[in-house]
């Protein structure tokens, strides 16, 4: 598929005219002094693997590009597939088990939130109010530093669990995340908001709710609980919801979102 223009087009575009068309290996060509390049496949239905020839290709590479599709041989105008064989549930089934980050319970290969990093961040600490009323934003202020010997980027994310509630809710949910530059050794100090519709529930009779009770922060550079770790550390904290409150509308809903 990479330098396949017949394959990169289908069967229901016009006339192809090489000396206007771009593959994908030819711009990658234009970002590199150096390019491996193997097919792997043959033909799309890829009866003959050449193991040897990819292995040889990404052998000692900085970057790895991989182009993949099913070509007009598996699918095309008028011979579109039945199944497309994917684990996930019938388009009729509304239930949220096991989908997305937020209710999956194994353990994916990439979890969402994770990344790499030539630098080493840590997160020193983490304040907030212990208790807030149902309906305000909660300000969290995050201490966080590079101990790597490279300047980098870190994407600070916050992710909440509920502890006490009564209605289905996520295991967990990304509620506020921030990029932040940090130079080599550098501690940055800053102020990141969870709004109060982000701590809400649904209820079936009064729409969005915010319910008292406890709830369980996560500070860090990915989700917490994960088998596949980066370097960084993450922080755990807690806070308490006092009084209810239900989100008549959705002005109401976003007002505090940040």
């Amino acid at each position: 598929m990479a330098d396949n223009v017949i394959q990169q087009f289908g069967n229901y575009n016009p006339n192809i005219m090489p000396m206007y068309t771009t593959t994908p290996l030819d711009g990658i060509k234009q970002l590199s002094d150096v390019t491996n390049f193997a097919v792997g496949c043959k033909d799309n239905r890829c009866i003959h693997y050449s193991s040897s020839a990819v292995k040889s290709a990404v052998h000692n590479v900085d970057v790895i590009f991989i182009c993949l599709g099913t070509g007009i041989e598996l699918e095309s105008e008028d011979n579109d597939r039945r199944s497309m064989e994917l684990p996930i549930p019938s388009m009729t089934e509304y239930s949220m088990t096991q989908r997305t980050y937020r209710y999956f319970t194994g353990k994916p290969l990439y979890p969402f939130g994770y990344g790499l990093s030539y630098c080493k961040f840590y997160y020193y600490n983490a304040w907030m109010k212990p208790s807030i009323k149902a309906g305000t934003k909660l300000g969290i202020r995050i201490e966080v530093g590079n101990r790597g010997p490279y300047a980098g980027d870190e994407i600070v994310q916050i992710y909440l669990k509920w502890k006490n509630i009564t209605q289905e809710m996520p295991n967990i949910q990304l509620v506020s995340f921030k990029r932040v530059h940090l130079e080599p050794q550098q501690v940055l100090n800053f102020l990141l908001f969870i709004s109060s519709e982000s701590m809400a529930v649904w209820d079936d009779k009064e729409g969005f709710v915010i319910e008292p009770g406890k709830i369980e922060l996560f500070i860090g550079g990915q989700q917490p609980g994960q088998s596949k770790i980066i370097s960084s550390n993450i922080l755990t904290r807690h806070f308490t919801i006092v009084d209810r409150k239900v989100l008549n509308n959705y002005r109401e809903m976003t007002s505090d979102i940040v």
